[in-house]
C-alpha cells in the first residue's frame, strides 16, 4: 500500500507501459503528482501540477507524465537525476481551454478539449488540431486500432489522421 503523500483524496492513477511506475494525482490546492516505483513501495518524486483541477495523467513515451485539466497540460520527463515540469505549448495550432482526458499513441499524446477537438501532441507540442465532436470530448483510449473517444454528443466519428486508423465514438 503506498500512503502518506496525498492528504486529501487521490483523484487520477496512471501506470507506465511497463507497469512498474505509478503515477498518482491527489485533490488539494496544487493537485501535487507523485510517481512511485509500484514493485518497490517507494516515491521516485513528487511535483505540484497547479491550482485548477487536474482530470487525467498518462504516461507517454519514455515515461515522461503528462497531466492536463482546466486550462493546463503539463509534460515531465527526466533529464539526469531530476524531472523537469514543462508547460504543454498550444502555438497556432491549438488554443488553451479544459484539457479533458489524455491518452498515449504511439510517440505521441492525444488530448480531448471541451470544444471537442483532439489536440495531437509532439513532445510538449500541439502539433495538431482535428474535430472530432460537437461538445467535450471525455474520454480516450488507445488500442491497434487507434483512438477511440467518447463525447459529450453521442456521434460516431473517423478519422484517417492519428495512427493507425482511429475510431472515434461515444458510446451511443
Amino acid at each position: 500500500m503506498l500512503k502518506g503523500f496525498h492528504t486529501q483524496a487521490v483523484t487520477q492513477l496512471s501506470f507506465n507501459a511497463s507497469g512498474n511506475k505509478l503515477a498518482s494525482v491527489g485533490q488539494g490546492k496544487d493537485n501535487c503528482m507523485a510517481l512511485y516505483d509500484w514493485k518497490a513501495g517507494k516515491k521516485i518524486f513528487s511535483s505540484k501540477i497547479c491550482p485548477t483541477k487536474t482530470l487525467d495523467v498518462a504516461f507517454g513515451a519514455g515515461d515522461v507524465v503528462v497531466a492536463c485539466g482546466v486550462d493546463h497540460i503539463f509534460f515531465w520527463a527526466k533529464e539526469g537525476r531530476y524531472f523537469t515540469k514543462k508547460r504543454g505549448l498550444f502555438g497556432k495550432k491549438g488554443k488553451l481551454q479544459p484539457q479533458l482526458c489524455i491518452v498515449p499513441c504511439g510517440k505521441k499524446m492525444v488530448s480531448g478539449t471541451a470544444s471537442g477537438y483532439l489536440y495531437v501532441w509532439a513532445g510538449r507540442n500541439c502539433v495538431k488540431t482535428i474535430k472530432a465532436h460537437h461538445g467535450s470530448i471525455n474520454a480516450l483510449y488507445y488500442c491497434d486500432k487507434g483512438v477511440v473517444s467518447g463525447g459529450k454528443d453521442m456521434k460516431v466519428s473517423e478519422d484517417e489522421n492519428l495512427p493507425p486508423q482511429p475510431y472515434l465514438f461515444s458510446n451511443n
